[in-house]
């Protein structure tokens, strides 16, 4: 795995200038860890530490899939540059233990969540050393610091006789349900307004199609992204292309060798309706640049949250080993820095939103959604934050 993606990396990666000598010797050194690692979620750290050390949002290992589901029963995101529990699923160990929404997480397993390393967080103890169990000090609203250990909940994915058929499977499962879980889902409120949550940028040309065609149907749109993943440059380039009458720049995709211009040209349907767009910490690349290509346009304002600032153009290199038993791993490589049509970059920068609106501990605890509510207001709907934050109701994906 180790020599795949280091390959992966020399051939792709936009800066050769930081594969100096420095990236060899971290190679070597990573090669030495591996050799003494005491399991294979260790080694698996250690490669996915050597891509991290390039300092690039966009160059990550992507690790073997598990043969079992893991879930710790809560999620967290960073609102301003503190880290909340967002939601907490039923039954699970954290909702037994009281782990509320609302609830601040001041540290997991002793290290304190930032802006800069929440997503490096994620990776470790969600898919590259995912634990039993996990000790966290969170604060819940009004009341004092408190410390749980929260038991994940594991499921064994069933295994037949014939492996090979089952990784197939399970890959095909698990496609299917990032596609259902990626899909736009559409809102309706009165007065003409569209609220739209697309959760990753990568849809076909008949879904952006049928996108389009819902939102020229109302006067307003609002487009929700935040927790958007990012996703390609076509569907970034089609979706501005359909709320812009005319050809737009976005940006430009620099590296060592060439500049290639990022352009949207017009669609043959466009939305000509007001606009306003909705970000937050989770909101990264392709969303990032939709958010930054409307304030700088003036087509629409941006609320929420500042968003992830983590943008880069890049593409993900997948390899397998085995017949009877199937492991695929890869890689995700940055090849070129993202230029805005001003100049800068959103890499570790991000989009501050026109109005910066962030739920409280109590909203979160409520169920209110005070960046949607006030959205609304300014494409003159009336949404409550309380009727706003039932707009899209929680689900939890199956265990």
């Amino acid at each position: 795995m180790l020599r795949d993606v280091t390959e992966d990396v020399k051939q792709h990666y936009f800066d050769p200038l930081a594969l100096d000598s420095g990236w060899k010797a971290r190679v070597r050194a990573t090669i030495q860890e591996i050799s003494k690692a005491g399991s294979m979620n260790e080694a698996l750290s250690h490669i996915a530490a050597l891509l991290d050390s390039l300092n690039d949002s966009h160059t990550y290992f992507l690790p073997p899939a598990r043969p079992y589901r893991h879930d710790y029963g809560f999620e967290m995101e960073m609102i301003g540059e503190r880290c909340f529990a967002t939601r907490v699923r039923p039954g699970s160990d954290a909702a037994r233990k009281g782990l509320k929404a609302g609830d601040e997480i001041l540290t997991l397993d002793g290290y304190a969540p930032t802006r800069g390393d929440i997503w490096k967080m994620k990776d470790l103890f969600w898919k590259l050393q995912p634990q039993l169990s996990l000790k966290l000090a969170v604060r819940p609203a009004g009341g004092m610091v408190r410390r749980i250990e929260v038991d994940a909940s594991i499921h064994q994915i069933a295994a037949g006789n014939d492996e090979a058929g089952d990784a197939l499977f399970r890959s095909r499962r698990a496609t299917e349900s990032r596609q259902d879980s990626a899909r736009p889902i559409y809102v309706e409120r009165g007065n003409g307004l569209l609220i739209i949550r697309i959760p990753v940028l990568e849809l076909s040309n008949s879904e952006l199609s049928a996108l389009v065609h819902r939102m020229r149907r109302h006067s307003a749109v609002i487009l929700d992204l935040r927790g958007d993943a990012g996703g390609s440059l076509t569907t970034l380039q089609e979706l501005v292309g359909s709320v812009f009458a005319g050809k737009i720049t976005i940006g430009e995709i620099v590296n060592s060798r060439t500049i290639s211009p990022m352009v949207a040209e017009p669609r043959g349907l466009v939305f000509p309706g007001k606009l306003a767009v909705l970000i937050d910490g989770e909101s990264t690349s392709a969303a990032e640049v939709f958010a930054r290509i409307m304030q700088i346009e003036g087509r629409g304002l941006v609320f929420g949250d500042k968003s992830a600032g983590r943008v880069m153009a890049a593409r993900q290199y997948m390899h397998q080993v085995g017949l009877a038993r199937v492991v695929m791993y890869g890689a995700v490589v940055s090849e070129g820095e993202i230029r805005m049509a001003d100049g800068q970059s959103l890499e570790g920068n991000g989009v501050v939103p026109d109005r910066r609106i962030l739920p409280s501990a109590s909203d979160l605890v409520s169920g209110r959604d005070p960046a949607l509510a006030a959205a609304a207001e300014a494409l003159e709907v009336n949404l409550t934050p309380e009727e706003a934050g039932a707009v899209f109701p929680a689900r939890w994906p199956e265990r």
